[in-house]
């Protein structure tokens, strides 16, 4: 998670262009985390960036102490599933110009 400061994104797709994000202040789940885990995705730091983290292992007993955690990752992810969806929606039904 970051604490504070912001990062940008950029992500290459197959038709090598680049579409940069921005994460900030207390985001846990965004696409920042692309850089992590995907090898076309890169995260900078656009000011200092002070993180959080926790280990696989520590989480996992985390959500088995405390089940409700569980809940809320899944409100979390619903949340940006819908987010997601209705940009994809205006993307494809919208014209450039209302958007």
């Amino acid at each position: 998670m970051l604490e504070e400061g912001r990062i940008a994104i950029k992500v290459l797709t197959r038709t090598a262009a680049r579409h940069p994000g921005h994460s900030g202040t207390g985001e846990a789940f965004g696409r920042w985390l692309l850089a992590v885990v995907d090898p076309v995705a890169t995260a900078l730091a656009l000011e200092p960036v002070k993180t959080l983290t926790i280990h696989q292992d520590t989480f996992t007993s985390l959500r088995a102490e405390h089940p409700h955690i569980e809940g809320m990752l899944v409100a979390v992810l619903a949340s940006r599933v819908d987010r997601l969806s209705r940009h994809l929606v205006e993307a494809l039904y919208e014209s450039v110009q209302t958007r």
